[in-house]
């Protein structure tokens, strides 16, 4: 096994044991996150799916946007776009995912504009998973920050 795949799957179980261990008062604790923000600790394991999931991609290691469960996709849209949705300049779009019932509103106005394509690309663009009009988009959205 490669080492740094030996060092991941080590964080990974020693953050299980760690987060196993806590109270229930421990799981609402206010703890900084790496951008400083305070957030209670419940919401550590969810910041570590997604930087697991999102870095896989980011690395070129071979898995895409593409390859994410769809249920994961969803909700990872649904962090983006608010993520995206509180940044000044935030353009008003609709993101409509053609293989999804559901779509995504950026922006604090009434859309402007629909995006469309696969939820996957869609991700990839907010997420800063891949140059914006690199799939064919008519519109680019801003990048977000992890």
């Amino acid at each position: 096994m490669h080492p740094l795949r030996a060092e991941v799957r080590d964080a990974a179980i020693g953050l299980e044991a760690a987060l196993d261990a806590l109270t229930e008062p421990q799981w609402q604790a206010r703890v900084r996150s790496a951008l400083g923000r305070e957030i209670p600790a419940a919401e550590i394991p969810w910041m570590r799916v997604r930087e697991v999931w999102l870095h896989a991609v980011d690395l070129e290691a071979g898995v895409t946007v593409d390859a994410l469960p769809p249920a994961l996709i969803d909700v990872l849209l649904d962090d983006v776009t608010a993520a995206l949705s509180r940044k000044e300049g935030c353009p008003n779009l609709t993101l409509a995912p053609e293989d999804r019932s559901t779509s995504w509103d950026l922006g604090d106005a009434p859309a402007g504009s629909t995006v469309t394509e696969t939820a996957a690309r869609r991700l990839a663009d907010g997420a800063g998973a891949s140059p914006g009009s690199a799939h064919g988009s008519r519109v680019v959205v801003p990048r977000s920050e992890p």
